[in-house]
């Protein structure tokens, strides 16, 4: 059943990156770090959180889905780490940073 939902959360890992970075490779099955997340509009009622996998990226694609709302740019993790808001997120760049 673990396996099941391990499997499940790296594909669903691999969907977002590609969704939203056009970019595809393997998912690490180890998890990085997590955050918790509001909703982003008021109507929705139930937060989430969210769970952070490597991705070891081979291709990325001009074109994806998201291009419109989203720019891809590539940074040292220490960089990322600087750039984002949430600080579960901060933590679990630095983590990874430092597995490296």
């Amino acid at each position: 059943m673990a396996d099941e939902a391990d499997a499940l959360r790296t594909e669903t890992a691999a969907t977002e990156a590609f969704e939203e970075a056009g970019v595809r490779g393997s998912v690490s099955a180890v998890q990085v770090g997590r955050f918790r997340k509001r909703p982003m509009k008021k109507k929705q009622s139930v937060a989430c959180e969210a769970q952070i996998y490597p991705l070891n990226v081979k291709p990325q694609k001009r074109y994806w889905l998201e291009k419109q709302e989203r720019t891809r740019t590539w940074v040292t993790p220490r960089k990322a780490a600087k750039l984002v808001r949430k600080s579960g997120l901060r933590r679990a760049i630095k983590a990874f940073e430092g597995r490296q």
